[in-house]
């Protein structure tokens, strides 16, 4: 047998098990050589007493999930225009159901109306449309109609706004007979 340091623990080798210490309780436990891990565990109970991986996250920084580094340099990344697959802030979104045929244009967010941006910056280009010829964003229940049923045609005069989807349904109700 011989005796080696594999992180902070010995580690006895034996013929095809290794000889290690558990990583909470410090009791000698003996694994396969292909299922050594930086940490091992006796039981499940150990594994689950020590530090949580969120926590170990938070207490070496690096709880930020893809956001921005401050002090990270993004001097080589190409962003924005210069980006190889930039298209001017348009992106296509297909969806299922009614609108399956259709494809629904997404737009970048002016920073005046971030309040309706999905997490990425973009809106649907109807509701900026309507926000921007009101003046004020939309209201996360407040419900674009295209009149004629077809999402791709964003003219301002193809748009009607109702303040939930209760009253477009109701309104839709009413009109059905009375599509183009």
């Amino acid at each position: 047998m011989a005796l080696c340091l594999y992180m902070d623990y010995p580690i006895q080798i034996t013929k095809c098990r290794l000889k290690v210490l558990c990583g909470f309780c410090r009791k000698e436990i003996e694994i396969w050589k292909n299922d050594l891990k930086p940490e091992n565990f006796c039981s499940r109970l150990c594994a689950n007493s020590r530090t949580s991986f969120k926590e170990q996250a938070r207490l070496r920084g690096l709880a930020n999930r893809g956001r921005k580094y401050p002090n990270r340099s993004t001097a080589g990344l190409r962003r924005g225009p210069e980006h190889h697959n930039w298209k001017g802030g348009i992106t296509f979104i297909s969806k299922k159901g009614y609108y399956k045929g259709f494809k629904i244009k997404y737009v970048r967010c002016p920073d005046e109306f971030k309040s309706m941006a999905r997490g990425d910056g973009y809106v649907m280009e109807h509701r900026l449309l309507m926000a921007e010829k009101i003046g004020r964003p939309l209201l996360r229940r407040e419900c674009v109609h295209h009149i004629d049923h077809n999402p791709e045609n964003n003219a301002i005069r193809n748009l009607m706004l109702f303040p939930t989807n209760a009253n477009h349904k109701k309104y839709e109700a009413q009109n059905q007979g009375h599509r183009n």
